[in-house]
């Protein structure tokens, strides 16, 4: 590559550092009404994601381009003739999106794989362009004449990118959030979408990320890696804008409030440390503190696992609709309900038996309410109303906090069954029991912030999966939404789960195993090799990174927020030996 000629080659690894400031107002359709556990919608707004997506994918056909154009000039050709090995590792990488792709296809959501889904639009097309973009941007680096040059311009804008996403959070950690401001709004919506004014998603810093836990990740990610070239830059404007993005992405990481990525970014940052320093005295320090940090995190965590197991905010223990009544199970005792809509009194409407049929002693209020006399089931009172146009039986459950849950359980159904009335008007039938829950996790689902209640239901999905995945972006299609009394037991209650709260779940539920397994060989290898590099003060600082996005993948997801930064590291890892 001649040195005119250098930018154009790198434009399209710019244009994926500008990702993550991508924001535009769309509206899209969500194809989701049909089911019973989404409202009647069928159009969602979307400021974040999915105008993220399509700024990737559009960079792809450019790569592919400039590509064609380097075997044209035969220097791709010499790259690859060059380095061998390197092309060996991404074996993994391609069996990886293969498996997406072929997932995807034979997936009965192809539609969302490949438009992309409410709350992620990660599409396969975006998959594809993480892939793309290690391949092109290693290509591209190690294709250029100076490829430190090219490393270091490449850095300097992704500097630039992540100074002005820590100066969003900066401000939204001490209370300003500018993207709720008219200017803004006025920039991002337009068409249907103008006139309106954005309002803060979250009461945490996020930047312009959609999520605080995504800016955790981004900051576990670039933090070690700011720091690196903060120290070791060649220039003292390059340190200093270095320097300011790094403190900016702080400030920003802290207050997204990410406790996960808090420990993560220390682990990461005494990594880095212990792998560039070279004073045996300094890493023995650094060793010793990140020992004594263990040990005192596995304390902690010991000191609190048994209060994983109280918390379940409902005493209702089963729930299934029937043909002709409606079972559930609290304290250990069966309630059978049934409804008869030409009862004259209360007591004739609604009937409350026992598991053998024996009605319970009911008192009846002024309110034609009825309560389990003898304080049997004291957090239950029951009644009929008419809910949604539906004659049900109203059962009222009192919460831990005091307020009232009503479940709605109605046998106006096409086929005359008793069905659970949602809060959306729809009727489904329900079976807790037919809930798989995975028996380890099982009475820990509050763990980690709620994750353990969507973990304990996603892990039993990767046996359904194991070669071929549902498919991208359908996790919540098949994430047992209709699980009610497992979302009320654990704070998810009317909550849409739509990711799995897991890279690795994540991958191997709509990938399927053998992409998951290809996509840790390809990461794992890549580590192994910027280790040996580790004399080189960017490659230190690219393992620390890299290793901090796998860390933060056990409890966070892939998101296009993220993972292009992430493949474009990858990209400058590769071109380091």
């Amino acid at each position: 590559m001649k040195r005119d000629n250098k930018n154009i080659f790198l434009v399209p690894l710019y244009i994926v550092c500008f990702v993550p400031l991508v924001m535009w107002g769309r509206i899209l359709k969500l194809n989701l009404s049909q089911y019973a556990w989404f409202p009647n919608r069928e159009e969602g707004m979307d400021f974040f994601l999915a105008s993220k997506q399509a700024v990737l994918c559009s960079a792809v056909p450019l790569m592919i381009i400039l590509m064609g154009n380097m075997v044209v000039k035969k220097t791709i050709l010499g790259v690859w003739k060059q380095n061998t090995k390197k092309l060996w590792m991404f074996i993994p990488l391609g069996i990886y999106i293969a498996m997406s792709i072929v997932s995807t296809c034979c997936s009965d959501y192809r539609t969302f794989g490949f438009e992309g889904g409410m709350d992620n639009y990660e599409s396969i097309w975006a998959v594809a362009g993480y892939g793309i973009t290690a391949v092109y941007g290693w290509t591209a680096i190690d294709g250029a004449k100076n490829p430190e040059w090219a490393r270091e311009h490449i850095l300097t804008v992704l500097a630039v990118v992540l100074g002005i996403v820590g100066l969003t959070g900066t401000l939204q950690t001490f209370g300003f959030d500018p993207l709720c401001t008219k200017a803004v709004s006025a920039l991002v919506l337009h068409g249907r979408l103008a006139g309106r004014q954005i309002t803060s998603i979250a009461d945490k810093a996020y930047a312009t990320l959609y999520n605080p836990n995504y800016l955790g990740v981004m900051g576990v990610m670039t933090i070690p890696l700011l720091l690196a070239k903060a120290l070791s830059a060649k220039t003292q404007l390059r340190k200093a804008v270095y320097a300011v993005s790094c403190v900016l992405m702080t400030v920003a990481f802290w207050g997204s409030g990410s406790k996960t990525g808090r420990v993560m970014l220390g682990v990461c940052l005494f990594v880095f440390l212990l792998i560039y320093t070279k004073k045996i005295w300094f890493k023995a320090v650094c060793l010793g503190a990140g020992l004594i940090g263990l040990a005192a995190v596995a304390v902690f965590l010991a000191g609190i696992s048994g209060k994983f197991e109280q918390k379940r905010n409902t005493v209702i223990q089963s729930i299934c609709t029937n043909e002709n009544n409606v079972e559930l199970k609290c304290h250990d005792k069966e309630i059978i309900m049934a409804i008869d809509i030409y009862g004259s009194s209360m007591p004739e409407i609604v009937t409350v038996c026992d598991s053998e049929g024996i009605p319970y002693q009911m008192e009846c209020d002024r309110d034609d309410v009825l309560h389990f006399a003898d304080n049997l089931f004291p957090e239950l009172t029951v009644t009929a109303v008419q809910y949604e146009n539906y004659i049900s039986i109203d059962l009222r459950e009192e919460k831990q906090d005091g307020n009232i849950r009503h479940w709605y359980f109605t046998n106006q159904t096409q086929d005359g069954t008793y069905q659970y009335v949602t809060v959306f008007g729809k009727t489904e039938r329900i079976d807790s029991s037919e809930v798989r829950i995975f028996s380890p996790m099982q009475g820990r689902e509050s763990s980690i912030s709620g994750r353990g209640y969507i973990w304990s239901r996603s892990i039993p999905l990767l046996a359904d999966y194991l070669v071929l995945g549902s498919g991208q972006d359908s996790f919540t299609l098949i994430f047992p939404n209709q699980d009610y009394l497992g979302k009320a037991a654990y704070d998810f209650e009317n909550v849409l789960i739509s990711r799995a709260h897991s890279l690795y779940l994540q991958i191997g539920i709509q990938s399927g195993g053998i992409a998951l397994v290809a996509y840790i060989i390809f990461f794992a290898m890549l580590l192994v090799r910027l280790c040996k590099k580790r004399d080189n003060p960017l490659a230190a600082a690219l393992f620390a990174s890299i290793l901090g996005y796998f860390l933060m993948g056990f409890t966070n997801d892939s998101s296009v927020t993220t993972t292009p930064i992430f493949f474009l590291l990858t990209a400058l890892g590769l071109s380091l030996y």
